[in-house]
């Protein structure tokens, strides 16, 4: 037994002729078998190779002499639907988006607990009803929700039609757009964006 290093095979070893048996010959094939359904089963360890596919001109993978016509357009695509944000309307007139993480209003607000991603909007109130933090208003689906932040002269809502309610602190409470929030003593207006 050598290890035959100018031939095919190279590094592995070989044994002397005659040393084993001659390999039995391989089965012949055998022929697809059809069963009931469309679904042909194939014999054991018999491999079909798998159709070629059609070249599409354009497609990821095949050349192509000059692009297709509009190929490096975008395909047009249908317009999507969207909802109009809410936004705050100050005494003022200037106004304010509520963005998806919430507004903390007040004198000096700072994002309360529970809402790190709310931004702040600080009111100047003159008569001074506004707490430090006193109100949340945060987009809840289609809705806009206004949060009494445990303030010391509390949240009422003016409904477009005059109406009024109070909020209940740490709860939140539906706006109904063209509303006034009343912040203690001060208003603001919500209106959809």
């Amino acid at each position: 037994m050598g290890v035959m290093a100018d031939e095919p095979g190279r590094g592995f070893i070989q044994p002397p002729p005659g040393l084993l048996p001659p390999a039995p010959p391989l089965p012949a094939p055998e022929p697809p078998v059809h069963t009931d359904s469309a679904t042909v089963r194939m014999p054991p360890g018999r491999v079909v190779p798998a159709p070629a596919l059609p070249t599409v001109p354009g497609a990821p993978g095949t050349e192509s002499a000059a692009p297709a016509p509009g190929a490096d357009e975008a395909p047009p695509t249908a317009p999507t639907p969207t909802v109009a944000g809410w936004r705050v309307v100050l005494p003022d007139g200037s106004a304010r988006t509520v963005p998806a993480g919430g507004l903390a209003l007040g004198r000096n607000p700072s994002a309360p607990e529970g809402w790190p991603d709310a931004e702040s909007l600080a009111v100047s109130d003159p008569e001074k009803s506004v707490s430090k933090t006193h109100a949340l208003l945060v987009p809840a689906g289609e809705e806009l929700h206004v949060v009494d932040l445990a303030s010391t002269n509390g949240v009422e809502l003016i409904g477009p039609d005059g109406s009024r309610s109070p909020v209940t602190p740490n709860a939140p409470t539906a706006v109904r757009a063209g509303s006034t929030v009343l912040l203690g003593g001060f208003g603001v207006r919500v209106d959809r964006g």
